[in-house]
């Protein structure tokens, strides 16, 4: 549920340092109250990095969790939109970098009215953090067709940021299945797939579906024809499945996978061939990859892992929209949300907690 206030650490980089520890000895009982452990401080973000061409902010596996995530103090917890967005910021108005968001999919993972409403509420926080292209994973996939063509669709009713080559809601040609994104200069050409995993487990004729691989194929001649700078293919799918797919079809820069551990990338891995760097976002979206594209031979992509941790603060714009969330599910309430209580097996009621003291 949304905070009722929003943490205010500090903007930059790093966080703020924290009292050093109590000399040996010291005690509450010397009249002296021991001070709290100093937090490790990270090293700076992109270090060393020279002005990039284009910055690309990597995410997704959201599977819900539009909160920090932990169990040890929101100061310890990582992830949410709130701070995901000030990450964003930080880099199109402080640092000047051209921003390029993607997510990979899986906003939420469960199905519903309340999670048809989250996934609305999401998308819409998506779009005001400058989201260019974004697909569709096994989470969002279990939501009604209804629900996902409502909150996809633009203000002119047509789906334009939501790509996919393999998978469509209702008709192939209500959602496009590649994206030609302008930054910083530069052409970047952007398709998506959902896993042959994931696609075999799809029933019913409102979602449009085939192999991932022969979509791919089709797709990555549509965006060589486009001849862009770069291209990058968002893969809903495990680490050896994305692998697969992009030595299948050799034409992308960069892939991102979804991956099926809790951790995102720790450096990019290089495909046979040279050309083609992969990497996987984690889980529960508590890390941003960011994948920086320079005008160097030798090296043209660095990435950074950037845990959203205490250090960003929350964006008031998101911290709105949780408010607006929270704010619908009341209005809706039980009915509205087709919940239904279910009696205690002994018949007995709650009697509420005012009637405990």
């Amino acid at each position: 549920m949304p905070r009722a206030t929003a943490v205010a650490p500090a903007t930059t980089d790093q966080p703020v340092a924290t009292a050093s520890p109590p000399a040996a000895g010291d005690s509450a009982a010397s009249g002296t109250q021991p001070a709290a452990a100093a937090s490790p401080v990270p090293p700076p973000l992109f270090d060393g990095w020279p002005q990039p061409q284009v910055v690309l902010v990597l995410t997704g596996q959201q599977m819900g969790y539009v909160e920090p995530c932990g169990c040890s103090g929101l100061e310890n917890q990582k992830g949410g939109l709130a701070r995901r967005h000030t990450l964003i910021r930080q880099l199109a108005t402080k640092r000047q970098w051209p921003v390029v968001p993607l997510d990979v999919g899986s906003q939420v993972k469960r199905f519903g009215k309340q999670q048809e409403v989250k996934f609305e509420h999401v998308v819409k926080g998506l779009r005001t953090m400058g989201y260019r292209a974004m697909t569709l994973g096994s989470g969002d996939l279990a939501l009604s067709p209804g629900g996902l063509l409502a909150a996809m669709a633009g203000p002119d009713s047509t789906i334009r940021d939501f790509v996919s080559a393999n998978v469509a809601v209702l008709s192939r040609e209500l959602m496009p299945q590649l994206v030609i994104i302008e930054a910083g200069g530069r052409r970047i050409g952007v398709t998506a797939v959902i896993s042959e995993k994931f696609e075999r487990q799809l029933r019913g004729d409102e979602i449009v579906h085939e192999p991932p691989a022969a979509a791919l194929a089709s797709a990555a001649e549509k965006l060589r024809a486009e001849k862009c700078d770069l291209y990058v293919l968002l893969a809903h799918a495990s680490l050896d499945e994305a692998r697969s797919l992009a030595q299948a079809a050799p034409l992308f820069d960069l892939v991102v996978a979804a991956g099926e551990t809790n951790l995102p990338s720790r450096e990019l891995e290089v495909l046979p061939g040279g050309k083609t760097r992969l990497m996987q976002v984690g889980l529960k979206a508590m890390h941003a990859g960011v994948v920086g594209w320079f005008a160097d031979a030798a090296v043209p992509l660095r990435y950074e892992s950037v845990p959203l941790d205490a250090r960003f603060a929350d964006s008031p714009e998101m911290l709105h929209l949780l408010a607006d969330y929270q704010a619908q599910l009341k209005e809706l309430g039980l009915e509205g949300l087709e919940i239904k209580s279910q009696p205690h097996p002994t018949g007995r009621r709650f009697v509420g907690s005012e009637k405990c003291g």
